[in-house]
C-alpha cells in the first residue's frame, strides 16, 4: 500500500495538461524572442524638433529616424517649413528608407510644386550617415572623446549625395551652466554637388549630452535646457529634469499633494464600499501558506476560477483522501 500523503501530493491529469501547456506557451515566447534577438540588432529611435521665428512666420524642422547599431538608417523623414496660421507657406520633405538592399528616397517641396523619387544603390550609400544617425555618431565621438578627422557621406533636404567631413578637437573644458565639466567640439562640413559648403560646430558633454549646436549662416543657436545637471553621467534610464525640480515648486508641490490625497480617499472609500476584496485576497494568501504549493501559477488560476460561478473548475489542491482510497492515487 502506498502512502496516503504521497497519494495527494501527486498532481492530477488536468494539471499536468495546464502545466504543459504553459511550458509550451513559454517555450514558444522564448523562442520567439531567440528569433527576433538574432535577426533584429538592437535599434535607435531618433527624434529632433525646433521651432522658431522667421520674419514674422512660423518656421521649424522635424527629424524622425530609425537608426540600427551600425548607423545604417533603416528609415528617416525630415521636414523644414515655413508657415503662418492656416497656410504653409514652404515646406520642404524627405523621407528616406532602406529597401531591398536600395535606399528609396522621396523629396518634395510645396514651393516649387515638386516631388522626386528615386534609388540610390547600396554601393554608392555605405559610408551613408543621414541626419538621425548623425547625432548619435556625435554622441558617440564624444563618449570615446575622439580626436581627428575622417569623411562619411549624407543626403541634403533635396536628396542629392553631399560629402559629410567631420572634424573633432578631443576633450578639454569648458563652463557650463556654471559648472567646469568635460567638453568635446565636432566641427561638420557639408559638400554639395554642385560645390556649396555648409559648416555646423556641435559642443557635446564627454557624457554625449549635447551643449549646443550652430549652424554658420543661421541666426538661431541650439542651446542645452539650463536646468539641466550635466556635470554627472547621465543614469542608465534618464529622467525628465521636471523630476528633480518640481518639488522646489511650492505649487506643484501643493498641486501634487492635493491630487494624491484625493487618489487615496477614492482608493479607501472603494475598499469600504467592497469589503470583500480583502476577505478575498485574505482567504487567498490563507491558502497559499497553509497549502504551500509548488506551481503558484497553477494553483492561484484554480483558486480564482473556482469562485467564478459559471465555470467551477476542480481543485486537486482542496481535494482530501478517504480511508477507503488511502491507496489509491488521486487525479481529481
Amino acid at each position: 500500500m502506498s502512502d496516503p500523503s504521497e497519494a495527494v501530493m501527486k498532481t492530477s491529469p488536468e494539471q499536468d495538461k495546464l502545466e504543459r501547456r504553459l511550458q509550451a506557451k513559454l517555450d514558444e515566447y522564448e523562442r520567439f524572442l531567440r528569433n527576433e534577438m538574432r535577426q533584429n540588432v538592437k535599434k535607435f529611435v531618433v527624434h529632433m524638433s525646433s521651432q522658431f521665428d522667421v520674419g514674422g512666420y512660423d518656421g521649424g524642422s522635424r527629424i524622425t529616424a530609425w537608426v540600427d547599431r551600425y548607423l545604417h538608417t533603416l528609415e528617416e523623414k525630415r521636414t523644414e517649413y515655413v508657415s503662418q496660421p492656416h497656410e504653409v507657406l514652404n515646406q520642404k520633405s524627405l523621407y528616406t528608407a532602406l529597401q531591398n538592399r536600395k535606399y528609396y528616397l522621396k523629396s518634395t517641396s510645396t514651393l516649387d510644386n515638386v516631388e522626386e523619387r528615386k534609388y540610390y544603390g547600396i554601393n554608392k550609400t555605405k559610408e551613408l550617415v543621414c541626419e538621425g544617425a548623425s547625432f548619435i555618431l556625435m554622441r558617440y565621438l564624444a563618449v570615446t572623446r575622439y580626436q581627428g578627422t575622417f569623411e562619411l557621406s549624407t543626403m541634403y533636404i533635396n536628396g542629392d549625395m553631399c560629402r559629410n567631413i567631420y572634424e573633432c578637437t578631443g576633450p578639454t573644458t569648458g563652463e557650463v551652466n556654471g559648472k567646469t565639466v568635460g567638453i568635446c567640439k565636432i566641427y561638420r562640413y557639408i559638400v554639395e554637388e554642385c560645390g556649396l559648403e555648409h559648416h555646423c560646430v556641435t559642443v557635446l558633454t564627454v557624457y554625449g549630452r549635447i551643449i549646443t549646436q550652430e549652424w554658420e549662416g543661421c541666426n538661431y543657436i541650439l542651446n542645452l535646457n539650463p536646468l539641466q545637471y550635466v556635470s554627472e553621467p547621465p543614469s542608465s534610464c534618464d529622467r525628465l529634469v521636471l523630476e528633480k525640480t518640481w518639488t522646489d515648486d511650492m505649487q506643484l508641490m501643493s498641486k501634487y499633494l492635493d491630487c494624491k490625497t484625493k487618489a487615496e480617499r477614492k482608493m479607501k472609500n472603494y475598499m469600504a464600499d467592497h469589503p470583500e476584496i480583502k476577505e478575498m485576497m485574505s482567504d487567498y494568501v490563507q491558502n497559499v501558506l497553509l497549502l504551500k504549493p509548488e506551481n503558484v501559477l497553477s494553483f492561484t488560476m484554480d483558486y480564482f476560477q473556482s469562485l467564478y460561478p459559471f465555470k467551477l473548475a476542480r481543485l486537486p489542491y482542496f481535494e482530501q483522501p478517504t480511508k477507503e482510497d488511502s491507496d489509491v492515487e488521486f487525479y481529481g
